[in-house]
């Protein structure tokens, strides 16, 4: 069977470039046609990167159990490294040698956050609390209580005036430094 059977062969070139529909417009005559973009340059050629030469530069021992975080101070001076141990350890980077214990937890800790200052060290710790250290001194600026569970994160805001932590019960509190007060977000009802 044609399919074209029965269909008028009468229609010229004409006819039919006369007709439109909504889903073709066709362009009116006075509309200027866009040319093509111009050819767009090649990058110029890049200078060949000289590649990184990592080496370690020191090897510091002195924690005796697991590592759970390590971190420069801001201004690269002091490094701050905390475990299951339940102690801070302090240490030169330029060195390599280990300036002193903070302690006072009484279980491992989880995290550790340097104030942008370089002045204060805060430790998330298993025993539910958080320490703000004196890491020159070696002594505990603020004790905060607050989580139910163990405190697994923490971080100061850019202007260090506020510490963020997170428990292991599902809440998130944001402490006020200069009085130890905090404010419960509980990621749970959230």
């Amino acid at each position: 069977m044609d399919p074209l059977a029965g269909m008028d062969d009468s229609s010229t070139d004409d006819d039919s470039a006369s007709q439109t529909t909504e889903d073709d417009p066709q362009v009116p005559e006075h509309q200027a046609v866009p040319h093509p973009p111009a050819p767009v340059a090649p990058p110029p050629t890049a200078v060949p990167r000289e590649r990184p030469n990592y080496e370690a530069r020191h090897v510091l021992r002195g924690h005796t159990m697991s590592i759970s975080a390590v971190k420069f101070s801001p201004d690269g001076k002091l490094l701050a490294s905390c475990g299951a141990e339940k102690v801070v350890k302090i240490w030169s980077p330029d060195t390599g040698e280990f300036l002193r214990n903070l302690s006072g937890h009484t279980q491992g800790l989880s995290d550790i956050a340097w104030s942008s200052d370089n002045v204060h060290l805060a430790s998330a710790s298993d025993d539910t609390t958080i320490r703000i250290w004196d890491p020159l001194k070696g002594l505990t600026h603020k004790h905060l209580r607050g989580h139910a569970k163990w405190v697994f994160c923490l971080n100061y805001n850019a202007a260090s005036n506020l510490l963020v932590s997170g428990g292991c019960e599902g809440d998130i509190r944001i402490w006020n430094v200069a009085t130890g007060e905090d404010f419960l977000f509980n990621s749970l009802v959230a």
